[in-house]
């Protein structure tokens, strides 16, 4: 059964260096292709955080990742995996910049300079409503 067990691990570590190679290419193809107007002016490339966020910021609204890739692509001409976005914004997130992960959404971002929703508000103040009672026993 050892056999089948390291099989299984491998399998899995395969799968993880793909996405990394994934985000990998879009990085070198989104540096490659894609100025904005402002830094092509500079003769600088934004980086992939910044044109997703150019791009939450010209739809005005959360997006799920697959909506993001399908606008990313547009806007670069080619096609984006919806997975390599992900791997963007959760590596953002991760560091506290630009995105944030919309409550009970799946797979779906926003700013994270931009306002709760009302849902997003309901349950942070269930959540401290909690903490406070179990904070008292």
């Amino acid at each position: 059964m050892e056999i089948d067990d390291l099989i299984v691990r491998k399998q899995n570590e395969l799968l993880l260096v793909q996405r990394e190679l994934d985000a990998l290419q879009l990085a070198r193809n989104l540096m490659k292709h894609a100025k904005t107007e402002e830094e092509a002016a500079k003769g600088a490339t934004p980086s992939q955080p910044v044109l997703m966020a150019e791009v939450l910021r010209a739809k005005n609204r959360p997006m799920t990742h697959k909506e993001l890739a399908r606008a990313l692509g547009k806007k670069l001409g080619r096609k984006v995996k919806p997975e390599s976005v992900s791997s963007v914004i959760y590596r953002n997130i991760k560091l506290g910049k630009l995105f944030r992960k919309v409550a009970d959404k799946a797979n779906t971002f926003a700013l994270i300079e931009w306002p709760l929703t009302s849902n997003e508000q309901e349950r942070v103040a269930e959540s401290n409503g909690r903490r406070q009672v179990g904070a008292g026993a």
